[in-house]
């Protein structure tokens, strides 16, 4: 299911995790390893083109902040976390069960964690 813009209909049984006070990077970054911005501090090579706003990925709603509305900052990055943050949350088993079966191959699920 390609990405496409979320309504108000696809966040029912979803609730958003509010990141925004959190925020400590940009998706654009002139200057790659200086350590000042981007996504992954590699310069040109950055996430600037990036669509804002609510969308749905495969039946999942997230929001992409804007940098408009954070000083320029939109997300989360660290030394501690590598290249990026991508948080998950399910409410039951079966959101669980959803998310393992769709990206078994290419994202390790720890329940526990």
């Amino acid at each position: 299911m390609p990405a496409a813009p979320a309504s108000r209909g696809d966040w029912v049984g979803f609730h958003a995790v509010d990141l925004a006070p959190a925020v400590n990077r940009g998706f654009a970054d002139e200057e790659p390893d200086d350590g000042q911005g981007g996504w992954t501090d590699e310069g040109p090579n950055d996430m600037r083109n990036l669509p804002t706003g609510e969308w749905r990925l495969n039946g999942v709603p997230f929001r992409i902040l804007g940098p408009g509305d954070h000083q320029g900052k939109s997300c989360l990055c660290g030394k501690w976390m590598g290249s990026m943050l991508l948080l998950f949350v399910a409410e039951n088993d079966r959101d669980m069960e959803l998310l393992r079966e769709h990206k078994k191959e290419q994202l390790k699920i720890n329940p526990a964690a």
